[in-house]
């Protein structure tokens, strides 16, 4: 058996997603103050950005309707596609949990997507706990140096 290690060190939080009537929509568990995320979500975000979920038709039928199997496999493939960039992007399978709610591209009342809505509302949550952290380290480290200040 190997010799353990303990550190002070938390793998992530839960964080419970509830609607507008306060009833639970999903959990998931993340670690909110991961730094890598910054650099990890320009993936995401770029992809949203140019997130086309039309339907390409030949140009001589360009006015044509899509088709109910047409739609189904384009959602189909993006829904993937997003759900390994959320994935990748906490370094934890969440879009399971995101995705049983409904479809990601479900829009909403407000006008937005529910995947929107959700990144948001995550994005919101990570950034305050990631600056309560950074005080905490500056409070922390201005500890140690003030004396070199003075």
């Amino acid at each position: 058996m190997a010799k353990q290690i303990k550190t002070s060190v938390k793998a992530g939080e839960e964080y419970e997603f509830l609607d507008t009537e306060g009833k639970h929509l999903f959990s998931i568990w993340i670690n909110p103050s991961d730094v890598g995320m910054v650099e990890r979500a320009q993936n995401l975000v770029d992809y949203l950005n140019n997130l086309d979920l039309s339907i390409d038709h030949s140009t001589e039928d360009s006015e044509k309707e899509p088709t109910l199997e047409e739609v189904s496999a384009v959602l189909k493939e993006n829904t993937e596609v997003l759900g390994e960039k959320l994935d990748g992007l906490f370094n934890a399978e969440i879009s399971v949990a995101i995705f049983s709610v409904m479809s990601p591209f479900t829009p909403l009342a407000s006008g937005k997507l529910y995947i929107e809505e959700v990144v948001e509302k995550m994005l919101d949550a990570i950034t305050a706990e990631t600056n309560a952290r950074f005080k905490k380290v500056q409070s922390r480290q201005s500890k140690y140096t003030a004396k070199y200040h003075n």
